[in-house]
């Protein structure tokens, strides 16, 4: 009888084979035996052997075994096998039951020399059982051409070290399908083993299972295929491998599975030698200091695909001319200090090749890429590579390409002495992260470089985006040791001019040690910080060789287009600063921060207007020792023209003159809008309502085009315009009463126009366009003999976009507002013959506000709010006493008079205070007339010429025509 064995390390199911002995008959045979022709079928119950070389079931020369039921099967003696099937044709197939041996060197089943073995449990809960106890002892063996095991419902298990769960040799297959689980628990004692071309295992779902230290997984060595899907692979020991594929064609898939290791050196996936392999819609998981992926001379495939790497050693190792692809969303991950999500050692003969492809590479606080001896390349497409502080380590021999398409890459890249390393940005690449020692970087015209800190390379070739990033208050610089080349690109600096905590004006910067071989011009791109600063220290009027700050340096050739603004100039608060180029003997070498000679320098600096051009160089200037910086404003900056003489000043941003006209023009156009009686109303004395409401309706259009010319001089910042108004108003009679002797008349209205305004300024050419929507209330009472008194009031709000040339449109959005009143008094006198003068006075009086904003340059500019005073004296000459046709001259004399407005501009804390102009005083001449062309209708209009009075104020020509129903 077989004896349960006692010793530490007994089978698991050695206790349900002993109660099969006591459930079951004992069959008295030693074997099953099938040879040639015959079929034996075997009945349920305990089949045992205790000799050395014997078999429990043994089908040979074609002979068949079916057994089915439940047969537990078991050896005790060496070398001695479970089930065997040899010989081609003969096969063996056992369903239900167990299979146990104990013995040294045995074999619990074998299908060899083509023959077949087919093992299967009843059901999913009820598994057949193969377990192996001796040393040397494999669990299940398939070997020789045509030989073939199928297992489905199982449980496999060995106990010794360096014996197989499974084994197939020299052309074999087997396949595992239905829940099959392997379990080793020695050393050295892998799960799955193929080895020898040709042979080739397939799994279906499962759990492979080792605990022993050294023991795989899998095991592919060769030549040998290993085919997986849907199975979960555990190892437990050191150097335990999830899969290991070793050998030219040898090659291993796992597909909708799980890799997990738990020991160190136990790697997810081990291939070498010309191996393959392929990892497809899986997770690989390694706990200890073991890499997920071990590429050595093979050639691995991760599919979305997701690598984890708990402990120090890299999740992706590939040395040796290795190619490993990562593609289609898979995710290669590390989250221990000092781990490496890549590394990489090139080959003797060929480059290593990494592919990552629509994936992410993560190192979660270290060095995302390190790159070891010799040749390799990573290729990124579609990418995302994010290093916790380094994206690229490449050690001394290192020769080595990264280059990144359409992806992002974040870390620094640095290389030590004696190493190469080169990086390629392509195709809407970004890669964010200092560059050290880096032999060359190259961005081609869709991708960009954000700089975080100081860089220095070998060579730049610059078609995109070079862009400095970092804290404020950081600064960082770029050195090139050898050319920029490409076709220019462009390159965003940060400068710091003015700063109210009198810091120093600084910069980013480019030091270019060799060559500029830009085929075109490099686009400075600086935004500026602080709040304006005169560069000018000697106050001549030019940017000097040792003035203004320093963006570009080159020690070799240049040109000097080689740099430029990309706006055309830079904005710091309200000024303007432009890019001076120094050439071979202009320039000034304590100004040089390059290892060589300084041969091209490119200094940013104050632009300086003036109201003759050209500008020019002015002799002497006042002591440098002078605070350039003391302006009309609260903290440094460049005073508006001090130091400098009359007609020459700093140039403002082209936007703001816009922005000091707009309240004059604004205050025209409502002034054109509340204007007079007459204008609004035409000639209404004829005009008697017939009852207590009502009264009339009418509408007009006002239009006008003016010019304005400032009282300010250039030095302060005046600026004349021209400005085109339209206008629509629609109003009417609410209330109209006639007594005995006059007519009291009480209405609205409602008014909607556009303006349209034109600075003229020397510092750039801008324009304001602003609509308007206005509503009023009116009162008229007009005595039988003439006289009239006539009040207005109302309000109205402005929306307005102001534009450059060289910003476009929609550089600044303006929002203000208006109210008015206004008082006008007249009285006719008859002349004869049906003329009369009519003497009239007007009293106005307009607030208007405007919002503070920050427009796009990052100008910050104030509320305004201006208040005027408008008189006017005039009268009228006209034949008034027809009711059909009214026509009339007029002549005014108009008196403005107001506080002078004041608009503040900066950035932070710093402010400029500018001065605007005064509307002045100016005289009116014009012709109108009313015409009564039916019973109740009239049409009216008049036009006006205004010019100023002195030599500042509105110049142009105003008009405005009605229609009037009366009801």
């Amino acid at each position: 009888m077989f004896t349960v064995p006692t010793h530490v390390g007994a089978p698991r199911r050695a206790l349900a084979l002993a109660l099969a002995t006591l459930l079951f008959p004992t069959v008295s045979v030693a074997q099953v035996n099938a040879g040639s022709g015959q079929i034996v079928s075997p009945p349920p119950g305990n089949y045992f052997t205790t000799g050395d070389d014997e078999h429990g079931f043994w089908a040979h020369d074609g002979g068949l075994i079916n057994s089915t039921g439940g047969a537990f099967i078991s050896t005790s003696g060496a070398d001695a096998y479970g089930v065997t099937s040899e010989g081609l044709d003969s096969t063996i197939t056992v369903t239900g039951g167990d299979i146990f041996t104990s013995g040294a060197n045995a074999f619990g089943a074998s299908a060899q020399a083509g023959a077949t073995v087919a093992i299967a449990g009843v059901d999913s809960s009820n598994p057949m059982r193969i377990q192996t106890m001796g040393q040397g002892a494999h669990a299940v063996r398939a070997t020789g051409a045509g030989s073939v095991v199928t297992i489905s419902k199982a449980e496999i298990e060995t106990m010794a070290d360096d014996v197989y769960g499974l084994h197939v040799t020299d052309q074999a297959s087997a396949t595992l399908n239905g829940n099959v689980d392997v379990l080793t628990h020695g050393a050295g004692s892998h799960a799955l083993v193929g080895d020898g071309a040709r042979s080739r295992i397939t799994v279906q779902g499962g759990r492979i299972e080792t605990e022993g230290q050294g023991a795989a997984g899998v095991a592919m060595r060769d030549g040998a295929v290993a085919i997986l899907a849907g199975s979960t692979i555990v190892t437990g020991g050191a150097d335990a491998a999830g899969i290991t594929v070793t050998g030219v064609s040898s090659q291993a898939t796992l597909s909708n599975g799980g890799i997990q290791t738990t020991g160190d050196g136990a790697h997810g996936v081990v291939a070498a030698a010309g191996a393959r392999a392929n990892l497809s819609s899986t997770s690989v998981t390694t706990n200890g200091n073991a890499s997920a992926v071990s590429a050595n001379d093979a050639s691995v495939t991760v599919d979305n695909t997701q690598l984890l790497s708990h402990g120090n050693a890299p999740a992706i190792q590939a040395r040796n001319g290795a190619t490993v692809t990562v593609q289609n969303r898979s995710s290669i991950a590390v989250d221990r200090d000092g781990a490496v999500a890549l590394q990489v050692h090139g080959g003797s003969m060929a480059p290593t090749v990494v592919n990552v492809i629509n994936s992410e590479l993560t190192s979660t606080t270290g060095t995302l890429i390190t790159a070891g001896s010799g040749r390799s390349h990573v290729r990124a497409e579609d990418a995302h590579l994010h290093g916790g502080t380094t994206l690229l380590d490449a050690a001394a021999g290192a020769d080595m390409t990264l280059q990144v398409i359409r992806s992002s890459a974040l870390g620094d890249a640095l290389v030590a002495t004696g190493g190469a390393a080169r990086i390629s940005l392509e195709d809407n690449a970004l890669w964010t992260g200092r560059g050290m020692g880096l032999e060359s970087v190259n961005v081609d015209g869709s991708s960009a470089w954000a700089l975080t800190g100081d860089s220095s390379i070998g060579a730049l070739g610059l078609d995109g985006l070079v862009a400095f990033e970092g804290e404020p208050d950081t600064w960082s610089s770029l050195r090139v040791a050898n050319d920029l080349g490409g076709s220019g690109g462009v390159i965003s600096m940060r400068a710091r001019l003015g700063d109210p905590r009198r810091l120093p004006d600084i910069s980013d910067r480019v030091l270019i040690e060799g060559n500029v071989t830009t085929s075109g011009t490099t686009m400075l791109d600086v935004e500026a910080q602080g709040s304006g600063a005169l560069t000018d220290s000697n106050h001549n009027g030019v940017i000097d060789a040792s003035e203004g700050i320093s963006l570009v340096q080159v020690s070799g050739q240049s040109r000097a287009d080689a740099f430029a603004l990309l706006q055309g100039y830079v904005a710091a608060g309200p000024f303007q600063y432009e890019l001076q180029a120094f050439g071979p003997g202009e320039v000034d070498p304590t100004q040089s921060a390059l290892a060589g000679p300084l041969n091209w320098d490119y200094r940013l600096g104050n632009r300086y207007v003036c109201q003759v051009e050209p500008c020019g160089p002015l002799f002497p200037g006042p002591d440098p020792g002078s605070d350039p910086g003391a302006g009309s404003g609260s903290g440094a900056g460049p005073g508006p023209g001090e130091g400098l003489p009359e007609g020459m000043r700093p140039a403002v941003v082209p936007q703001l003159p816009a922005y000091l006209v707009t309240p004059l023009a604004l205050g025209a156009y409502g002034g054109r809008l509340m204007d007079t009686l007459h204008q609004r109303l035409g000639e209404i004395r004829h005009v008697v309502p017939s009852g207590d409401l009502g009264g009339e309706v009418f509408a007009r259009y006002v239009g006008a085009r003016q010019s304005y010319r400032t009282d300010l001089s250039f030095d302060r910042f005046g600026y004349n315009f021209r400005q085109q108004d339209n206008a629509l108003q629609l109003g009417g009679s609410l209330l109209a009463f006639a007594a005995d002797t006059s007519v009291l008349r009480a209405g609205w209205a409602l008014d909607k126009g556009t303006i349209h305004v034109t600075p003229s300024a020397a510092d750039g050419n801008s324009r304001a366009r602003y609509d308007a929507s206005g509503v009023s209330a009116w009162l008229t009472w007009q005595d039988e003999s003439g006289f009239y008194a006539d009040a207005i009031a109302g309000g109205r709000q402005f929306r307005g976009d102001v534009g450059t040339d060289l910003r476009g449109e929609n550089v600044a959005r303006v929002r203000g507002s208006d109210s008015f009143v206004s008082v006008e008094l007249g009285h006719p006198f008859a002349m004869g013959e049906g003329w009369m003068v009519e003497p009239q006075v007007q009293a106005s009086w307009q607030s208007l506000r405007t919002q503070a904003f920050t427009d796009r340059d990052g100008v910050e500019v104030g509320a305004t709010r201006v208040g005027r005073l408008t008189q006017r004296v005039g009268m009228r000459i006209g034949r008034f006493v027809d009711p059909t046709f009214s026509p009339y001259a007029r002549v005014d004399v108009i008196r403005n008079a107001g506080g002078r407005g004041a608009l503040v501009a900066g950035a932070g804390t710093y402010r400029t205070a500018f001065d605007m102009g005064r509307a002045g005083n100016q005289y009116r001449v014009g012709v109108g007339a009313t015409w009564r062309f039916a019973r109740n209708w009239s049409l009216y209009g008049e036009g006006d010429y205004l010019a100023p009075i002195g030599s500042n104020g509105f110049r142009g020509y105003n008009a405005t025509l009605g229609l009037r129903w009366n009801i």
